[in-house]
């Protein structure tokens, strides 16, 4: 907002001021607004040129001659001259003969590492020489397919990860969370006690009115002054609407950031949208978050993002499992991408004109951007595939073992429900789980009944229940800022209401989320086609006392790494403190488990079974195994935490518990 106080003012909107003063009431208007929703589907088509045929001969003959040189070692894994030419070229759609024909070349569906081709002759005869030819070329290829799909995955991603703030925005930040921090207007609006809507709607004009005035008079006193006494606020629609959305797009790169004064802000906005306010404000006060792909198109720069080196300046960097040369050598590769970039694109010191292209910092902000995507999937996905590889190692078909093996033998028969019991509702002893004589010490195998748990799996079935979960928490974490983006866009959608309901968890506002529950119906697709099964119910509650709305969703599931990250640090410090043994705790870890990896084994064996054993609810629709209830499973078993054997260890390996600070 300009500092200029002496700008004329609009005409006094006569409506707001008569309603904020007492002297009229809200108009409501009943049948004025009409739900409509639009689907928009893309096709992309291509076509192949002539001159690929020529080519296809080339390396159909290529593949064939790989196949006759090294035919004994390809056929120890099944594998022909024909299956080569499947595999890395595909059907050709113009020739019934596709073992002699030039085939149309198609993608490739195989990832190769370039160790496969380092092994292949290099000297010694024309044959080698052509072999080595040959696999450079393959794997130029399959290197080129993978920087294009993470190019497109970048660009795919960039659609949806917000702009890190400025230094200018950040002070307009602290202006909106001061701003939320004092307000109490979710108190005064969501309360069952208002006799009819106007006055619901009267206070709700009231209390965003108040808080508009605050932000005007912290920017600039003397038009906050005037504001206030002519009720002008739409002279500063569009500042308003900015810090709205700094606040917005802060909340989404930080989830773990205004845990408390979001929810204020989103209930403002949405009680904003609605048309009996929308009649007296006469403004809007949502605008689309700002996005790294939206930057770029306005500026024609979305080729910063196709290049190569795009996917090597925002990768983040983890210290995991790396030597100190080897973190080393990935930030100088980082940084000299950065300036290959800058280089390339930058309209500064580079014989550009100054109004095209984007400058050093635009660059480097859109850059830093996509970064911080990358971070937040380092911090909320990737404990997920640590646990997922946890679970594999440990207690999968593979596992190495002997409880493994012992798994393994188990009969899996018998035990295909959610619930094992006789007609007369007592467990059968076949499948008594609780008895002494059970399965193997190692098993995942859980009973209805015993230790809380609600399911009834054997090892092989928990097990696929539990990997199936954590795939799909990966799946949405992997997304987490797109579902964020569409579920701002079902709050405030104007023409999605809400209705005031008390839960059983309080009073909450119930709404539909269509963006969202199309965007979990398609990432429950994903998980299901990985895994080739699905244990348990698909169900996703949304819009119903489980999950009220789109903001309880996405809340839900910012649940996950903060569950997951304590009890993967917990398992990594273990063996570092059985090691150094001070005080004596390494001797205690051992003489109540054994080892460091027997009492990472017994950890991990109780989080898999009762995490995820339909605990949580005294019901199977609010818990059980839907999607929901998996994830109110886990929140049980953190719960019950501090009741386990073995939470000294966790308090010992620097364990505070899972939550953060909400005023953070």
């Amino acid at each position: 907002m300009d500092d200029d106080g002496d700008s004329a003012l609009k005409p006094v909107n006569s409506k707001l001021a008569d309603v904020l003063d007492g002297r009229a009431e809200p108009e409501i208007h009943e049948d004025e607004i009409s739900r409509t929703s639009m689907i928009q589907n893309g096709v992309v088509a291509s076509s192949m040129k002539t001159t690929e045929a020529v080519h296809r001969r080339r390396e159909v003959m290529l593949l064939r001659a790989v196949a006759e040189k090294y035919g004994k070692t390809l056929a120890k894994e099944g594998t022909s001259a024909d299956s080569l030419i499947q595999e890395f070229l595909g059907p050709d759609p113009n020739s019934s003969n596709d073992k002699i024909s030039g085939l149309a070349k198609g993608a490739l569906d195989v990832d190769m590492k370039d160790e496969d081709f380092e092994a292949m002759p290099t000297t010694g005869s024309s044959g080698g020489s052509k072999m080595s030819n040959l696999a450079n070329n393959i794997s130029s290829l399959v290197n080129d397919k993978k920087v294009k799909e993470a190019n497109i995955d970048l660009i795919e991603r960039s659609k949806h990860v917000p702009l890190r703030l400025t230094l200018e925005e950040r002070k307009l930040l602290r202006l909106c969370e001061a701003a939320l921090d004092v307000s109490e207007y979710t108190d005064k609006v969501d309360i069952l006690s208002w006799k009819n809507k106007t006055g619901r709607i009267h206070e709700q004009i009231r209390d965003i009115c108040a808080v508009l005035s605050g932000l005007a008079v912290a920017a600039n006193y003397e038009v906050g002054q005037k504001m206030i006494k002519d009720r002008s606020f739409e002279d500063n629609a569009e500042y308003f609407a900015d810090v709205f959305e700094i606040g917005r797009r802060h909340k989404i790169l930080n989830p773990e950031r205004m845990r408390t004064d979001y929810g204020k802000l989103i209930h403002l906005l949405m009680d904003s949208q609605s048309s009996e306010v929308q009649r007296l404000l006469e403004f809007q006060l949502v605008k689309r978050v700002s996005t790294v792909h939206e930057h770029l198109k306005q500026r024609n720069c979305l080729k910063l993002l196709e290049h190569p080196d795009a996917v090597i300046a925002t990768t983040a960097i983890t210290d995991h499992g790396k030597s100190r040369s080897e973190i080393q050598r990935e930030l100088k590769a980082k940084d000299k991408a950065v300036k290959n970039l800058l280089q390339l694109f930058s309209n500064e010191g580079y014989g550009r004109s100054s109004d095209k292209g984007l400058t050093d910092d635009e660059i480097e902000w859109c850059l830093y951007s996509m970064g911080d995507n990358s971070s937040f999937l380092l911090f909320n996905r990737d404990p997920v595939d640590r646990m997922i590889s946890y679970l594999k190692k440990h207690f999968g078909p593979g596992a190495s073992s002997k409880q493994g093996q012992q798994q393994n033998k188990e009969v899996v028969s018998g035990l295909d429900s959610d619930d094992e019991t006789d007609s007369d509702g007592t467990i059968d002893d076949k499948y008594n789980l609780c008895k002494e004589k059970g399965p193997s010490r190692r098993s995942l195998a859980i009973q209805s009944g015993c230790k809380g748990a609600r399911l009834t799996h054997d090892h092989g079935r928990q097990y696929q229940f539990a990997i199936q979960t954590l795939t799909l928490w990966r799946e949405v974490q992997n997304d987490m800022f797109k579902l964020w983006c569409l579920a701002e866009d079902d709050l405030l959608d104007p023409d999605n209401y809400y209705s005031l309901r008390d839960t059983g968890q309080g009073l909450n506002r119930i709404q539909s989320a269509p963006r969202i529950g199309r965007a979990m119906s398609e990432i429950l697709r994903k998980a299901q086609s990985s895994l080739g099964s699905w244990i348990g119910s698909s169900v996703v509650h949304l819009g119903d006392h489980n999950v009220p709305n789109a903001l309880t969703f996405i809340d839900k599931y910012t649940q996950v790494p903060r569950i997951l990250n304590p009890i993967v640090s917990v398992l990594e410090a273990i063996p570092q403190v059985v090691r150094e043994n001070r005080g004596g705790v390494g001797d205690m870890i051992r003489k109540a488990h054994g080892s460091a990896e027997e009492c990472q084994i017994d950890i991990m064996q109780d989080f898999f079974k009762h995490a995820f054993d339909g605990s949580g609810a005294d019901n199977f629709y609010d818990a059980g195994s839907c999607i929901d209830g998996r994830l109110t499973s886990a929140w049980n078993w953190c719960n019950k935490l501090d009741k386990k054997d073995y939470y000294p260890i966790f308090k010992l390996c620097g364990f505070t518990g899972f939550d953060g600070n909400f005023k953070g």
